[in-house]
């Protein structure tokens, strides 16, 4: 029969990135169904609403154009766009809404994400703090340091660093999942640090432990002031 399918894509802002992923996976199923929608079901034994978010989006993390896939049982009308950007939560901002016609699952299709990250350094507690290389507030010094670091970061065959998973440590290697990573003037006394992290089978980096790998290099302590996922990257 037929089948209407369609890509969301949205902004999560505010208030809504402290929204955990199953959360926001049912956050959007409601809005469906208010805005007159009718998910459709998959097949077999134990039928589930055919929805899904593209790439977990972790807590804290604002993102600027997640996506959302989902298929419906019948025509949702003309005005459903509209009806469901009303539909959805202030903090998720629903931009645009496409048919999807790809047969492949929208998550099988990701390879990579592309992260805003602002940074500075983080206050000295003790005058032991006093000796380094740069004032807290010193906005000019804090890029130049950090492009040092990302280029020293570029070079290098591995950087390891450790993980905390529940409860579990373990060792993940961010240059490997790290494909650029640029460094600007962020606002006020920030650094901006713009990169790229593959998504792959094995695995992908967190902003922060790349945070943690770049400050260990440049011989900072930073402190993140806001992650924001630019974009999901699809094959």
């Amino acid at each position: 029969g037929r089948r209407w399918r369609y890509v969301a894509t949205y902004a999560v802002t505010g208030k809504g990135r402290f929204i955990g992923h199953l959360d926001r996976v049912e956050l959007f199923r409601r809005a469906i169904r208010r805005a007159g929608g009718r998910l459709a079901l998959s097949a077999g034994m134990r039928p589930k609403p055919l929805l899904s978010l593209a790439l977990p989006l972790a807590v804290g993390v604002e993102g600027l154009a997640e996506r959302c896939e989902f298929e419906l049982a019948e025509d949702p009308g003309s005005e459903f766009f509209s009806r469901l950007a009303e539909a959805l939560p202030r903090h998720m901002d629903l931009l645009t809404l496409e048919p999807y016609g790809d047969s492949r699952s929208l998550a099988s299709r990701v390879t990579g994400a592309r992260y805003e990250v602002r940074v500075k350094v983080a206050p000295p507690e003790s005058p032991a703090g006093a000796g380094l290389p740069l004032a807290v507030g010193d906005a000019v010094g804090l890029p130049s340091l950090l492009s040092e670091a990302a280029e020293r970061f570029a070079a290098a065959a591995e950087l390891p660093v450790e993980e905390v998973r529940e409860g579990k440590v373990r060792r993940v290697d961010v240059r490997r999942y790290v494909e650029s990573v640029s460094v600007r003037k962020g606002p006020g006394a920030a650094g901006a640090l713009d990169l790229r992290a593959a998504v792959t089978p094995s695995g992908t980096a967190r902003p922060e432990r790349v945070v943690e790998a770049l400050g260990r290099l440049a011989g900072l302590d930073l402190e993140i002031e806001w992650i924001g996922r630019m974009q999901v990257e699809l094959a």
